[in-house]
């Protein structure tokens, strides 16, 4: 909210000192700071402008359209407009949102866990650390251990992705086992192989990292790895 705000302020203020009429007009007259692009992209707030100084360019335009015969741009035609353009929808209420929730598959009368909630991560790191099997020469392959599985969960939690090559070094594995998620290309070093992300909460980390005070985040390294 306060890169918004901060933007919103530059740039009235840069409308006031060179004394742009409208926000078209300053686009227009400042290449360097607007070229290529009129509108903001992901995580730049710059290009943001108050709502009044929309407002205001739309009076201008009617105002002139006017003087210069426009029959179309009538006082009731430009009040007519205005309402439209700030038209906004009313913000969905909690029985809104759980109205476009689908039901769980599993559960009768229960709705679908959020993609992003805790309980729903906890269950796809435990539902992929379970379907992970040990390859190892002349031997079966095998499941994680309990306690694999338990040094595993904090890393996956407090990481925005675990690669692979991750889980190796976690494991302690040696260099003749491999998982069995992954077809190895023998002519790459092993190391290349397993670049692939094993598993990314990434959801779940943005929220601990924006939340560092949070109990859920201290208490992460405790979680037991049940089986499912």
């Amino acid at each position: 909210m306060g890169q918004v705000l901060s933007a919103i302020k530059t740039n009235k203020a840069l409308m006031d000192e060179k004394g742009y009429r409208t926000v078209a007009e300053m686009l227009v007259c400042e290449p360097d700071r607007f070229a290529g692009r009129k509108r903001n992209r992901g995580g730049e707030y710059t290009h943001v402008i108050a709502r009044g100084e929309l407002e205001k360019e739309i009076h201008l335009i009617f105002e002139q359209q006017r003087l210069m015969g426009n029959r179309f741009a009538t006082t009731e035609n430009e009040a007519a407009y205005v309402k439209i353009w700030a038209a906004q929808r009313p913000v969905a209420t909690k029985e809104d949102i759980l109205n476009k929730i689908g039901d769980c598959t599993f559960e009768k009368g229960e709705k679908r866990a959020p993609k992003a909630s805790y309980a729903f991560q906890y269950f796809r790191a435990l539902d992929k650390l379970n379907r992970l099997r040990i390859l190892t020469p002349h031997q079966p392959s095998r499941k994680l251990t309990d306690q694999e599985r338990n040094l595993m969960i904090p890393a996956l939690f407090n990481h925005e992705s675990q690669k692979y090559s991750d889980l190796r070094k976690l494991l302690n594995l040696n260099d003749e086992q491999r998982f069995n998620e992954i077809f190895y290309d023998p002519s790459i070093p092993l190391k290349n192989n397993e670049k692939r992300i094993f598993l990314s909460l990434s959801e779940q980390y943005k929220i601990r990292k924006s939340d560092k005070g949070s109990p859920r985040k201290r208490s992460t390294s405790s979680l037991s790895a049940c089986r499912l």
